[in-house]
């Protein structure tokens, strides 16, 4: 990379593509192995150490950082990374330029799968098992897409579809433990084939994980459902699919892992009650009642332990990611429109008033002159558009109050951001400074729209 690439990169923001650190703190190695990882599993990218957030030269003040920088990605990356590694002086600057090139892997740090999303690094442990994936909906544009972001995953065994005309199908592979995981669309498949297909699953193989795949609309009402059904769903893992690609592949890390590990709590749990079914059967006569006692004590511990390991469904899931370029245009855009309405509502006021004062005014004078009173009617006009006008006046209030009303709305998108994200493990940010971080942000946005709205 030459210098002059340097400086055009340092002139572009960071994005999923590239990153600007002043310095790289050496240990532990995983906090690079991460950058590194992320920019991997996503599309490639290259990191700039030396360069500071505003895109200035701050250069590096010792260039074996790049030795730790090769030690990380070769000791701490499973499989190891693709990259180059360069050391290029800028006015007198060391400047550490990383390229990481994009490769058909998914590496893993520590155990924990790294995927870079925007600007921002998501950290989502290793499922405990592979999954064997069944999807089921008639959608099949919609499970396609699905089916290819699985097969990305080395977590993910196999996959394979199923419409409603293949349900026999669906419970022989069931029979010969072809798939331990089924994302199915109930809306799609049908809301009454889709909860046979369940009770019939549930009850003949318990350790089955179901996540609920449709639009989110649907997932947040769960239309065509009694309430029973409703309760039940309500617990259910669910993916959006009409979210965007990036906002899928998050999605699906984590949830991955919950299917995961549900899956391997279930065998656990079922193991244990075949355990506590022998010790009640002619098997179990040899064993001393003190040893039985302890087997039953050491069963409860475990059953109580693997409890509280199921966890209800992940709600954020159903709420769609939002970048903070496109929110922020939605937003800008809706607020500008609003405010031309309302420019455009008092301009038309304010011509009515006017031209009401005239005509009074108007017809005053020439009646005065010509003592033809009749024509004081045309004033009667005026003195009605007058009225009219101050009736309609509260609409600069109303467009005030709707101004606030986006604010709270962007207090309130940006809350459940800050949920999401501190939900996530993060680049050896601690939670406290995390949540400063994200509380910056929202001051920040806030401040921006408040100036932007101004007395429009």
């Amino acid at each position: 990379m030459t210098p002059t690439e340097v400086r055009a990169l340092a002139q572009l923001p960071e994005s999923e593509q590239l990153e600007f650190k002043e310095e790289l703190r050496p240990r532990p190695h995983s906090r690079i192995a991460r950058l590194l990882a992320g920019f991997a599993n996503a599309d490639g990218g290259t990191l700039l150490v030396g360069v500071r957030d505003n895109g200035s030269f701050a250069g590096v003040r010792d260039v074996r950082q790049t030795q730790e920088i090769l030690q990380a990605a070769n000791s701490s990356i499973a499989p190891p990374v693709d990259l180059e590694v360069e050391l290029i002086d800028i006015d007198g600057k060391n400047i550490i330029a990383v390229r990481i090139n994009k490769d058909n892997h998914s590496h893993t740090v520590d155990n924990v799968t790294v995927r870079r999303i925007g600007d921002r690094i998501l950290v989502t442990p290793v499922p405990p098992l592979q999954l064997e994936v069944a999807i089921v909906g008639q959608d099949t544009k919609g499970a396609a897409v699905l089916k290819a972001l699985l097969e990305q995953r080395p977590s993910i065994r196999t996959v394979e579809m199923y419409g409603r005309e293949r349900t026999h199908e669906f419970f022989e592979a069931l029979t010969k433990d072809r798939f331990n995981c089924v994302f199915i669309d109930p809306f799609t498949f049908g809301v009454d084939s889709s909860i046979q297909l369940i009770t019939r699953t549930r009850s003949d193989f318990p350790i089955v994980a179901f996540c609920l795949f449709s639009r989110a609309e649907q997932l947040s009402n769960l239309p065509g459902l009694d309430e029973p059904w409703r309760t039940r769903l309500e617990h259910y893992y669910r993916i959006p699919k009409d979210s965007s690609l990036d906002a899928l592949d998050a999605l699906l890390d984590h949830t991955i892992y919950l299917l995961s590990e549900y899956i391997q709590t279930a065998i656990a749990t079922t193991k244990l009650s075949r355990l506590r079914t022998v010790l009640k059967s002619e098997n179990a006569a040899t064993l001393s009642n003190e040893t039985k006692t302890k087997i039953e004590e050491a069963t409860d511990a475990a059953e109580k332990a693997l409890r509280h390991r199921i966890l209800p469904a992940d709600r954020a899931a159903i709420i769609p990611s939002f970048e903070s370029s496109s929110f922020e245009k939605l937003l800008c855009g809706t607020i500008e429109q609003t405010s031309k309405s309302f420019r455009l509502s008092t301009t038309v006021n304010i011509a009515v008033l006017v031209f009401g004062a005239v005509m009074i005014l108007g017809s005053a004078i020439v009646a005065a002159f010509s003592e033809r009173w009749q024509l004081l009617l045309f004033g009667g006009f005026g003195m009605a558009g007058m009225v009219a006008s101050l009736i309609t006046n509260p609409l600069r209030t109303i467009g005030a109050t709707a101004r606030k009303l986006v604010q709270v709305q962007v207090a309130y998108f940006a809350f459940l951001k800050q949920l999401h994200m501190l939900s996530q493990e993060s680049d050896g940010i601690s939670t406290p400074e995390k949540s400063k971080q994200l509380g910056d942000e929202m001051a920040r946005t806030l401040s921006a729209l408040e100036e932007y709205l101004g007395d429009k």
